[in-house]
């Protein structure tokens, strides 16, 4: 594979715990993707109705509006296109299969490491021609 430009890549991670901002910060930075943090749902809609992102990381329990409310937004309202990955911390089925239903693209547990992050990204925000 040619070299990954992962410059390019906008990442929108909303969470609210920030031990995982702060891990998810040191490892965009590290593959050297451009980024916004949101804590809550309410914030990731915002961001996603004011800017485009190639991918999203979305937690599921946050104060305020939690990642399903959120993600049922941003389909009904923002983008159908827009690849969110669900991260969080219930490894239930019945949570993967709620994710899937509302609109998610994928699920995945934390601890994420960074070569789960990589992968996403390279996955679901590097398949578009104008990103690589």
């Amino acid at each position: 594979m040619s070299e990954l430009k992962m410059e390019h890549v906008r990442v929108l991670v909303v969470e609210d715990e920030s031990t995982f901002l702060k891990l998810m910060e040191t490892y965009l930075k590290k593959l050297g993707c451009s980024f916004t943090l949101c804590r809550n749902g309410r914030e990731a809609v915002d961001a996603v109705k004011a800017c485009a992102y190639d991918i999203c990381f979305m937690d599921i329990m946050m104060p305020v509006m939690n990642g399903i409310e959120a993600t049922q937004i941003i389909r009904e309202e923002c983008s159908k296109v827009l690849p969110i990955v669900a991260v969080t911390s219930s490894g239930m089925k019945a949570t993967r299969d709620t994710c899937l239903e509302v609109g998610m693209n994928d699920f995945v547990m934390k601890p994420v490491s960074m070569d789960v992050i990589r992968d996403a990204i390279i996955h679901y925000a590097l398949r578009s021609p104008e990103v690589v």
